[in-house]
């Protein structure tokens, strides 16, 4: 998955060539560091667990991602402030590592023709009646 950040496509969840695209090179080996030195390579951090870091660095990271992804985004999908929400912001995670995929199953993939002709051979089976504009009793 990708997002728009400061008129760049970049990385989600972030990870550290999302920081390398966003960031000086000195300021993101140090972004990279920082994560290094508190969190173990190919884990994934808690926003709200990089919020609570004694580090400098690493708060200034959870706010920037906070700022530039969730914030704009959870009150553009919902129409609320993520504070609003149940802490699911806090969950979203950072990787530490430069792995680009947001889950790291060995297997993965997606239909062939995608998901909208999977949903609609789906929806073409004699037993599925699609009712639209119906009222639920």
């Amino acid at each position: 998955m990708k997002a728009l950040i400061d008129g760049q496509l970049v990385p989600i969840p972030f990870n550290f060539n999302t920081i390398a695209q966003l960031f000086p090179k000195e300021m993101a080996n140090r972004l990279i560091n920082a994560l290094l030195s508190e969190f173990p390579f190919n884990k994934k951090v808690p926003i709200l667990k990089l919020r609570e870091s004694r580090s400098k660095v690493l708060q200034y990271l959870a706010e920037y991602v906070y700022e530039k992804v969730f914030l704009h985004y959870t009150e553009k999908q919902w129409g609320v402030r993520p504070e609003d929400l149940d802490p699911l912001t806090g969950r979203v995670p950072i990787f530490v590592g430069r792995d680009n995929r947001y889950f790291q199953a060995k297997y993965q993939g997606i239909p062939l023709q995608g998901y909208t002709a999977m949903f609609e051979k789906m929806l073409d089976h004699p037993n599925i009646t699609v009712l639209l504009n119906t009222k639920f009793t």
